[in-house]
């Protein structure tokens, strides 16, 4: 599914809530309660929307997905193979709610149908290995935010849940960091022209979640990839902003946002020149920081200029 607790969760929340304008009334009850942890509820709404038209690919692909959850596997690849005829995307590739799926056979043989769909639709790949290699990453780095999200909602913010999925988190993190180092030292910084963007974005997604070190170390490279077209400018200014504020010094890009366990509130890190943000956003393609920070609840009226 396309909703998750990170950056990339908001920006995927987002495209799915644009897209909502064209789904059935039936498939969006059901994706608010697979949202909310509600599985077998949302997978019986799915089920109807599914006897009411079974070529929709979102209702039929969404179930899919539920079923994968619940590590269903058999009901998960039957509507996958239902949905993904007429899907030439690298969306199941990178899917986190798929995570379960991986290690079987019959995921592997979707998977090389949809690359040779994507393929002949988008042209081939430079490194197409490489490019399954880092939606691998992708999907599993971006696995099991929803089931934080879950926790907490129904749990409260202080739950037994939520520790032990970031440990297991911090654990993937760790072994798609090491696996990127060797790929950075075998290949240089993934390129949109030899994996495609979705691909070279999984690169960036990895290098967010690491430490201090590999960040600096390799912002440099993100930059100069900018600088070639081969790199997201957007991406390259959160990393800046989190080096930033894990330097103790203000952000530039106000993308960073911090839990105030005093007021139990979200709210910015420090921002440089706040009254100019939205300049700055502008300039690497990022919204207004007022829509940004609403998704956290955040107020922000500090007034805009331009220079």
């Amino acid at each position: 599914m396309r909703n998750h607790l990170t950056l990339l969760f908001l920006f995927l929340f987002t495209i799915c809530a644009q897209a909502q304008e064209n789904q059935m009334p039936v498939t969006i009850k059901a994706d608010s309660l697979r949202q909310a942890g509600d599985l077998a509820e949302a997978i019986a709404l799915y089920r109807e929307g599914y006897e009411q038209d079974a070529d929709d690919f979102t209702n039929t692909y969404n179930m899919a997905c539920a079923y994968a959850l619940l590590n269903n596997r058999d009901s998960a690849f039957y509507f996958l193979e239902q949905a993904l005829p007429s899907d030439s995307t690298v969306l199941m590739m990178r899917d986190p709610d798929l995570v379960f799926l991986y290690e079987d056979d019959r995921y592997q043989a979707l998977a090389e149908k949809q690359m040779e769909k994507v393929q002949a639709v988008h042209g081939k790949y430079q490194k197409p290995e490489l490019a399954r290699t880092l939606w691998r990453m992708m999907q599993t780095d971006q696995a099991f935010y929803g089931h934080t999200r879950v926790a907490e909602g129904k749990l409260g913010r202080r739950n037994i849940m939520t520790p032990a999925i970031w440990e297991l988190k911090h654990r993937i993190n760790e072994e798609n960091q090491e696996a990127l180092v060797e790929i950075i030292e075998d290949n240089g910084w993934p390129l949109r022209s030899q994996v495609g963007g979705t691909a070279a974005s999984a690169a960036f997604l990895v290098i967010q979640h690491a430490d201090y070190e590999l960040q600096k170390r390799y912002l440099p490279m993100i930059e100069a990839a900018c600088k070639e077209g081969e790199a997201s400018w957007s991406s390259y200014a959160l990393m800046y902003d989190r080096i930033q504020t894990r330097e103790d010094k203000p952000q530039k890009y106000g993308s960073q946002v911090r839990f105030n366990p005093e007021t139990e509130t979200y709210e910015p890190f420090p921002i440089l020149e706040p009254e100019y943000v939205n300049q700055r956003r502008a300039e690497v393609g990022l919204g207004p920081i007022e829509n940004y920070l609403s998704r956290w609840d955040i107020d922000w009226e500090v007034e805009q200029k331009t220079k």
